[in-house]
């Protein structure tokens, strides 16, 4: 047998002292007798229909043997021409990292939303990939469309968030980025805050959590940020250290965990 020590209710006055009673906790763990249900991990649940996902679009609207007509499409709040978006073209499969493309075209304006025409192109029986950047370098590419070989559109790709769990205090959140992306060399990462937030109006986040993984998909962890149940809360995914290179906004809303307590009951050893 196991030795646990409970601490009773403290009760607010002068005389009051914390009482401990001593009891007994069959060996193999289980509930202790008298005492309740087993205690199991809080968790919060994400109410149905309160998560909104918002990400960067790029898709080839229409092409000739010497542009390409390309439609783009960014996050609610981004300044492109401000904040030095692109777009871009190479000769390729994937985006090749590190390498010039053929062209690049800026944005030139601050529309959310818009096309351009990339130019002085030789468009033939290959592969092309364009790239939307939503800053000046290339790591900050944040999604992709194909044209294939005989002018084929292949379906665009862009760096998206979702959630795994969501608990009293922490979160696991999964990402995607382009292929042949490298997230921790880049200085990709996550933030989380209360409310709705817009990364083009910064503020201190409420978590923080760093890509360590140069895979370009996985999942991490977000401990010690403490969720209010019925509240609003805003996760973004950045390409760089500047909030500017926000990349896919989730918004989701906290449940009451309702539907949770029915399976996860506690006891409260403090009434």
């Amino acid at each position: 047998m196991y030795q646990v020590f409970i601490c009773n209710k403290v009760f607010p006055s002068e005389n009051s002292k914390i009482n401990v009673s001593e009891i007994s906790l069959p060996k193999g763990g289980g509930a202790i007798k008298g005492i309740g249900d087993t205690l199991s991990p809080q968790v919060v649940g994400v109410k149905l229909g309160s998560a909104n996902l918002n990400v960067c679009s790029v898709a080839v609207e229409n092409f000739t043997s010497d542009t390409v007509a390309v439609k783009y499409s960014g996050l609610p709040g981004n300044q492109p021409e401000t904040y030095a978006n692109y777009v871009a073209i190479w000769e390729s499969t994937v985006i090749p990292w590190g390498v010039n493309p053929i062209k690049e075209v800026k944005i030139p304006n601050n529309a959310m939303s818009g096309t351009v025409v990339i130019s002085g192109l030789t468009i033939t029986m290959s592969t092309y990939i364009i790239g939307y950047s939503i800053g000046a370098e290339f790591s900050d590419i944040a999604c992709s469309a194909l044209l294939s070989a005989g002018g084929l559109r292949g379906a665009p790709t862009n760096v998206s968030i979702g959630l795994d769990f969501v608990g009293s205090d922490s979160l696991s959140i999964n990402y995607q980025t382009l292929l042949g992306y490298k997230p921790a060399t880049y200085g990709n990462w996550i933030g989380l805050w209360k409310g709705y937030y817009s990364p083009y109006v910064p503020s201190t986040p409420v978590g923080k959590v760093k890509i360590t993984s140069d895979s370009t998909q996985g999942s991490v962890g977000m401990n010690n940020v403490p969720l209010g149940i019925n509240s609003d809360y805003t996760l973004v995914y950045f390409l760089g250290e500047s909030e500017t290179k926000a990349t896919a906004i989730l918004y989701f809303n906290t449940s009451d965990g309702s539907d949770q307590k029915k399976n996860n009951t506690t006891s409260n050893l403090l009434t």
